[in-house]
């Protein structure tokens, strides 16, 4: 299956990516922590508290990048056959150049993915 994605903010690329959709549920990895909140990624990419630029790939400063990190690493993702259970994604730090608000390149137990939410505009 192909899908096709709008990201990377104002700047409205529009990407696809062939694969298969894995949903990741609402809760994080530990779930007394709460929910997962969409908006703790979209503020990754975001100036000011806007989509004035998009952020992405090698312009995303360290302490953002480092936080699109942590918040990925709360995030539970089941694996294909189940038998490791709930573990954490992690970001794809060898597909940089790809990150933008809405897209994202992670690393699960399944292989490479692509993390996927509604972009802001």
């Amino acid at each position: 299956m192909v899908y096709a994605q709008r990201c990377r903010g104002v700047a409205c690329d529009l990407r696809l990516i062939e694969g298969f959709w894995t949903a990741l549920g609402g809760v994080k990895l530990e779930p007394d922590d709460g929910q997962l909140d969409p908006s703790a990624l979209t503020s990754v990419f975001h100036a000011g508290g806007g989509c004035g630029w998009p952020l992405g790939g090698e312009d995303l400063p360290e302490d953002r990048a480092e936080l699109l990190a942590r918040t990925i690493a709360e995030m539970p993702y089941w694996t294909a056959t189940c038998e490791s259970g709930r573990v954490a994604l992690r970001l794809d730090t060898g597909r940089v150049e790809q990150i933008a608000e809405a897209w994202v390149p992670v690393e699960t137990p399944d292989g490479p993915g692509v993390l996927l939410w509604k972009n802001c505009d």
